[in-house]
């Protein structure tokens, strides 16, 4: 055991563990008994505040993300915005037309045209769900507890009796200004925050229409429906998806929900860009990292250290390749230069802190239809299934791709993505493609038979 092997007598916690659901004192209970029943001594230690020159570095990297931000800005995208936003407002005004409502984040809800949705609300409860957030934390019980579930079932009846004046409030107020604006069709862009979902149960059982949309990859085609639909089928009426297999159980997973086959809102922008593009770089290799499970948000796939390690294999076995360009794609403002700007996107992306040993491979950081453009490559290499795949697949790169030894593609779903993608198991088969593409013996970017099922926007009505 690691604890008898480095004769390790103390843990210490600087409470920097937490999250919406739980909060840093959840964690303290939690390492406080495992510290007991291990005879070790524990403490907690507080993090200290920003000294001054932390303070100006903070703000200097808050201007250099506004900074960057403008380099994918467009005069055509600043047109399209503000005829969004002007169209929205004077349809409202002289045709009063917003009967739907929107409650977090739009995502993929932004791309609908002409939309009419209503957003106050979220302005509405923006107040009580930061106050809420801020106040996350629960007195921590001094008595000890004699197994996890009981630190587990105190901690949500501590949680649970916190909430009820907030849950009491935003849903006054969300009753109160639908009423007003007469609205009784509700959507959501991404899976509602903790916070939110009791409100939506809520509305769900008053009879309003809940329409949830699918806001990423893997829904469907993956063997772990569970995980969504605790996150997204049970929290609606309607789900407008992306695409789904013959071999998704709808009876098991989304018994009462109907799912709707709508494609997804922003194809037709990925579609446009790659019919532009009349000739790729056969020379250019782009690697796609695709981030890794957070250690509080752990889901069903691969360890996150075994996909680490794959992630450098990758990188290790590109920068010995000669005869290539080879280029890795990084989340946007993760960081620039040496400097760190988001440390929630490097938790997940650890192998970016790994990219200077690799003298050969250059980094590109701008969003993936920017990449795309300027790179042109010819073979793109994706370490996971994940949403750049659906993004990429009306290209004509040639994908090459790792699936998760845990989270297989349902069969259906694996015969249809072996006729786009190059299925690999390891590096020596990940070479072997490569061979295979650069030398012209083989290639799939023709088939569009994954793009048009799982993807492509098809026609449908918002009237349901």
């Amino acid at each position: 055991m690691l604890l008898k092997k480095k004769k390790i007598k103390e843990i210490i916690f600087f409470e920097d563990l937490g999250s919406n659901l739980l909060c840093k004192n959840f964690y303290t209970k939690i390492i406080e008994f495992f510290c007991n029943k291990n005879k070790l001594i524990f403490n907690t230690k507080k993090i200290n505040r920003l000294t001054i020159f932390e303070s100006i570095a903070s703000y200097f990297k808050y201007v250099l993300i506004t900074i960057l931000k403008f380099r994918e800005a467009t005069f055509k995208k600043l047109i399209n915005f503000l005829y969004q936003k002007f169209f929205i407002f004077f349809s409202n005004k002289l045709f009063n037309k917003k009967q739907i409502a929107s409650i977090g984040p739009l995502f993929d809800l932004a791309y609908l045209k002409n939309n009419f949705l209503d957003t106050g609300l979220n302005k509405l409860l923006k107040v009580p769900l930061k106050k809420q957030k801020e106040e996350n934390l629960i007195h921590i019980s001094k008595r000890n507890f004699n197994n996890l579930d009981d630190i587990f079932i105190w901690y949500l009846k501590e949680k649970n009796d916190k909430n009820i004046e907030f849950y009491r409030e935003i849903i006054s107020k969300a009753q109160n200004y639908f009423e007003q604006k007469r609205i009784k069709k509700i959507f959501w862009g991404v899976s509602p925050e903790p916070l939110l979902r009791n409100l939506i149960e809520y509305l769900k059982k008053k009879k309003y229409s809940i329409n949830g949309l699918q806001h990423g990859g893997k829904y469907f085609i993956m063997n772990d429906d569970l995980y969504h639909k605790d996150s997204d089928y049970y929290l609606c009426n309607n789900y407008f998806s992306y695409g789904f297999p013959k071999t998704f159980n709808k009876k098991k997973y989304a018994r009462d929900i109907k799912i709707l086959n709508s494609g997804c809102f922003k194809s037709f922008r990925y579609e446009n860009t790659f019919k532009k593009i009349e000739k790729l770089n056969n020379d250019t290799i782009l690697y796609i990292p695709i981030g890794l499970s957070k250690f509080l948000m752990p889901v069903i796939e691969t360890s996150p250290t075994t996909r680490f390690f794959l992630q450098k294999k990758i990188c290790k076995t590109l920068d010995e390749i000669r005869n290539f360009k080879k280029f890795v794609k990084i989340l946007p403002l993760s960081y620039f230069k040496n400097i760190t700007l988001n440390y929630n996107q490097l938790e997940a992306n650890p192998i970016y802190f790994e990219l200077h040993k690799y003298k050969s491979l250059k980094i590109n950081s701008h969003n993936l239809i920017s990449s795309y453009k300027n790179l042109k490559p010819k073979i793109i290499i994706m370490d996971s299934l994940s949403t750049p795949l659906y993004e990429l697949s009306s290209s004509n790169s040639e994908i090459i791709l790792f699936l998760d030894k845990f989270n297989q593609p349902k069969k259906d779903v694996l015969s249809i993505l072996k006729k786009r993608f190059f299925i690999v198991k390891n590096i020596k088969e990940m070479m072997s493609c490569i061979n295979l593409i650069s030398n012209g013996k083989k290639n799939k970017f023709n088939d569009n038979s994954f793009y048009e099922k799982f993807y492509k926007q098809k026609k449908f009505n918002l009237d349901i």
